[in-house]
């Protein structure tokens, strides 16, 4: 997990926007990095944009990593249980479809 924090406006979108490009995909990867130094499954970022004027909130979060997680293609049994009660007991069964629409 890497945070970057700071005044606005010194670049922590950009390098963080660059970063997951560059470990999403190899050929975004700068020649001076080398080779990959990790073996086996390839790296899922995940970005997450926490500044106030990007307007995300717990569900936008909670739903992004879930998101990043189906990716991996494996079942998460006590991530969805726990999804599942948190969702039910905070947000009405009528908002479920407009919120997951909203959140991409």
């Amino acid at each position: 997990m890497l945070v970057f924090h700071g005044v606005g406006g010194i670049g922590k979108t950009t390098l963080s926007r660059k970063l997951e490009a560059t470990l999403a995909d190899a050929w975004h990867r700068p020649a001076q990095w080398g080779a990959p130094t990790w073996s086996g499954e390839r790296i899922w970022p995940v970005r997450i944009d926490l500044a106030r004027s990007a307007g995300t909130d717990f569900k936008h979060i909670v739903l992004t990593i879930r998101a990043a997680l189906a990716e991996l293609g494996r079942p998460l049994p006590a991530f969805d249980v726990a999804l599942r009660r948190y969702w039910s007991t905070s947000i009405p069964a009528s908002l479920w479809r407009s919120t997951c629409t909203a959140a991409g």
